[in-house]
């Protein structure tokens, strides 16, 4: 939780309100305002339904599937299950790979916009894992596998683009994608408005990815979805009971 009072910033941290330094504070917000490279949604992918009947939720993965039915070229990656190193058999990468008609492969996750903490999780999680895909031979070769047994009509594009070798894979041939899932009903908010403890995490990201790893590009989308409300309904306890 974060707070601004009298233009001091404030964040809640086990259970104490902790003063965020003001230059530490205005250095977070000076990067992801000059250095975070933040487009606006895509035509393809704009007001799309996210909404899961079967569990009566919204999610990212009814997105997910959604978008690579759109764009059939896409291979959807949430749920594979992938090592890295010696670690259990359980990562995802991302959430898309799609190789744009411009040649150039994007790795793309997505998470609905709910909050401070599942923001900097999907920071977080984007930068361990790109990390792991330009340095870990294990990881390289369980994303190859995953795209072989898929059933993409393009998955010999995606192969002949992604070397075998990790150290033939250079970050400057990807493009690194954050969509953030908004409902279209309200106001479409932008970086600037993220909680500062999600802008800081973008900072690390982004330093990270574009500076050690050398990705081309890190782009920021905020994407209007349709998000449905829903309701559980409560079953009346018995008497007795």
């Amino acid at each position: 939780m974060e707070q601004t009072l009298e233009k001091r910033h404030y964040i809640l941290t086990d259970g104490e309100w902790r003063r965020v330094d003001d230059d530490f504070y205005e250095s977070v917000s000076d990067f992801v305002l000059n250095n975070v490279h933040e487009e606006p949604s895509e035509a393809l992918y704009t007001n799309l339904s996210i909404f899961d009947y079967a569990t009566g939720q919204n999610t990212e993965g009814v997105f997910n599937t959604e978008a690579c039915i759109k764009r059939n070229r896409s291979i959807r990656f949430d749920r594979a299950k992938l090592r890295i190193g010696d670690s259990r058999k359980d990562k995802e990468f991302c959430d898309i790979l799609d190789l744009t008609d411009d040649g150039v492969m994007r790795i793309i996750n997505c998470k609905p916009y709910k909050g401070s903490s599942s923001v900097s999780y999907l920071f977080a999680q984007t930068r361990f894992y790109c990390e792991s895909f330009v340095r870990d031979q294990v990881f390289l070769n369980a994303i190859r596998d995953f795209i072989t047994n898929s059933d993409s009509p393009t998955k010999a594009d995606y192969l002949a683009y992604i070397r075998s070798e990790v150290k033939d894979v250079t970050g400057s041939d990807y493009r690194v994608c954050v969509w953030l899932l908004c409902d279209r009903k309200k106001t479409l908010p932008s970086k600037a408005d993220l909680p500062f403890m999600a802008q800081y995490e973008l900072k690390l990201m982004h330093e990270h990815l574009q500076q050690a790893c050398k990705f081309q590009d890190i782009i920021l989308r905020f994407i209007p979805v349709e998000i449905t409300p829903f309701s559980k309904k409560a079953h009346p306890k018995k008497e007795g009971a």
